[in-house]
This record gives C-alpha cells, sequence and structure tokens, in this order.
C-alpha cells in the first residue's frame, strides 16, 4: 500500500538497520511492548524511552510497561514528558533529536504505535526540519488486533498543536476538517468548542487489521448519523485511508486546492497515527493550515489488543517529507 510495507512481527528484524537509535513511549497500552518482544536488541545502538511524567489513574500500568521497555533495550535513556503541557512535549522531543544528531546516529527508528497523536505530529515536525541529518527513519506501527468500545471519554480542552500555528484571515469563515475514528463524543465535544462555520468529516474506507473492519463500519454510521443532526452548519463528507500515507494526502490535497480556497482552514487527525503522519505532512507542505488537538479527559487503559503485524513506513522515502 503506497510506501507502507506491512510484515508479520515475527519478520520484523529484515526492516530493521543495523546501529541504529530507536525512539518509543511507554504507554498504558500493551501495544508499546509488542516490538520490543519481537526485535532483535543487537542492532539497536541506543533506545530512547519516553513516559508521561504526570501522574494519573494510568501512571501504575504506564510505569510497568515502563519497566519491561527497560529491560529489553539494554542501552536506554529514559525522557520524560509533561503530556499536559505542548511545550514540554516539544522540548523533550527537540533535545532528544538534537542529542541523536550530536551523537552523529544516521539510522533512526520511531516505535509511533503510542506516541500520543500530538507528540507524534511534533516530532514529525522537528524531524523534517533535520531530516538531512539522517539516512533513515522508519516508522513502526504494530496495527490493533481488536478494539474495545471507547478509547477515551470528555474533552479538557483543545490545544494547537506546537509548529502548526496556520494563517488567518478574520475575514474569512474557517472549515473544521476531521479525520474520525473511533471517537465520535471527543468529535461532537470538539465541534461544539470551536464552532467552525463549516465541517468536513472523514471516514477510513479501509482498517489497518481487517479485524475492526466492523468497527469502523458502525462508527461510520453513527458519524452519518450524528452529521445529519447539525443543521446549523454545512457539512460535507469524504474518505480516507487509515493506512495509506501517500492516499490520505492524495485525499487532503484535494480539499485543500479544491474545496476551500477561500476559508480558514483546521484539521483534527482522530484516526491510527499513520493518517496522522498524512496530517503532518500536508501541513508542513501548506504553512496556512492550522492543526489541532482535543485532549481527552480519561483514557480506556484496555482499549486495544496488540495484533500480529507491523506497519513500517520508510519516512525518508515519502516525497512529501522531501
Amino acid at each position: 500500500m503506497g510506501c507502507v510495507e506491512k510484515v508479520n512481527v515475527e519478520n520484523i528484524n529484515n526492516s530493521i538497520l543495523d546501529q541504529s537509535v530507536l525512539l518509543c513511549f511507554a504507554s498504558f497500552e500493551a501495544r508499546c511492548k509488542t516490538l520490543s518482544q519481537y526485535c532483535d536488541i543487537t542492532k539497536i545502538r541506543k533506545t530512547y524511552i519516553f513516559r508521561n511524567s504526570c501522574t494519573s489513574s494510568l501512571s501504575s500500568a504506564i510505569n510497568n510497561n515502563y519497566d519491561y521497555l527497560k529491560s529489553k533495550y539494554i542501552n536506554n535513556v529514559e525522557k520524560q514528558i509533561k503530556l499536559s503541557s505542548s511545550v514540554s512535549i516539544n522540548d523533550a522531543l527537540y533535545q532528544t533529536v538534537k542529542e541523536i544528531i550530536d551523537e552523529e546516529f544516521k539510522n533512526l527508528i520511531i516505535d509511533i504505535t503510542t506516541f500520543t497523536h500530538e507528540a507524534l505530529l511534533i516530532l514529525i515536525r522537528i524531524l523534517f526540519s533535520y531530516r538531512d541529518s539522517f539516512s533513515s527513519i522508519k516508522l513502526i506501527y504494530n496495527s490493533a488486533d481488536s478494539y474495545s468500545a471507547w478509547l477515551s471519554k470528555g474533552c479538557k480542552e483543545v490545544r494547537n498543536v506546537i509548529g502548526y500555528p496556520g494563517i488567518f484571515n478574520p475575514a474569512k469563515n474557517y472549515r473544521l476538517i476531521v479525520l474520525t475514528g473511533y471517537e465520535l463524543e471527543r468529535a461532537t465535544k470538539l465541534v461544539e468548542l470551536m464552532e467552525p462555520d463549516s465541517l468536513s468529516i472523514g471516514h477510513s474506507i479501509d482498517a489497518v487489521s481487517d479485524n475492526n473492519l466492523i468497527t469502523s463500519s458502525i462508527f461510520k454510521n453513527k458519524f452519518e448519523k450524528w452529521m445529519k443532526s447539525m443543521n446549523s452548519i454545512d457539512c460535507t463528507k469524504f474518505d480516507f485511508s487509515c493506512y495509506d500515507l501517500e492516499c490520505t494526502i492524495n485525499t487532503l490535497e484535494t480539499i485543500v486546492f479544491e474545496k476551500t480556497k477561500n476559508e480558514n482552514l483546521i484539521i483534527v487527525p482522530l484516526n491510527t497515527k499513520l493518517s496522522t503522519v498524512s496530517v503532518a505532512l500536508v501541513a508542513l507542505a501548506h504553512k496556512h493550515i492550522q492543526v489541532v488537538y482535543p485532549i481527552p479527559e480519561t483514557y480506556n487503559c484496555d482499549y486495544s489488543k496488540p495484533g500480529d503485524h507491523f506497519a513500517i513506513i520508510e519516512l525518508k522515502s515519502v516525497s512529501y517529507f522531501n
């Protein structure tokens, strides 16, 4: 599929270059451990393990997963991130990338599976600025075998993602473009808070795992019913791929150039981390686009189960990254 390579978890080492540096995130999700369970650590020179420094009801699960990752990746460095602060996220990621560059590591691997969407967007922007410093930047994503009924509930705030400020003309209306997933409540709250003049709702036409096709169809129907209930907002819908980067990039390009010439644009990625990378690259190519992210009130610790394959992207081979 486009620039995405799909491999069984047991074959992941064929895609990992020797002398690589790894970035990963200790999350509450079991999927944050999947790569470490199959990765040949002799190929990894150094591992940076990020984890949230803020305490919450999920701290125990996060700490247990962090301890597991630390035991698997021998030469590791802990990186604390205060996820409640976008500035803290930006600073930690920037300092880490600069450290890697200063040590002259050329092959970078990022397990994006459990990075938050906000952190991933910021990291892609930083890497874009220093892309010539690396020979290879591989993004690895473990698809979920199955999802529970909900990932998050509520919406504490809607934050502008650092590095994607957009350019706004107060004389123009603004359009909110949402790549939806399985979080209707958060999307609903987002629209209520932002009160856009027009709304474009994207539904994924595929699933990273075939096991999730039925769930995707159910939520698509829920979103369509919700759209019909919003009589006061001009609503349109579009299809995108939650898996194929190039396909989603092309879809967003069409919306940007053909349907929103006289509007301020805000994009919200609420689907897979793979489609979030597409959003990042399109927004970096078109500086007038703003990217925002709604911060949830609470997460479901048992949201997903690890899948049996990885999606791999060589970021240096994606045209929009170069």
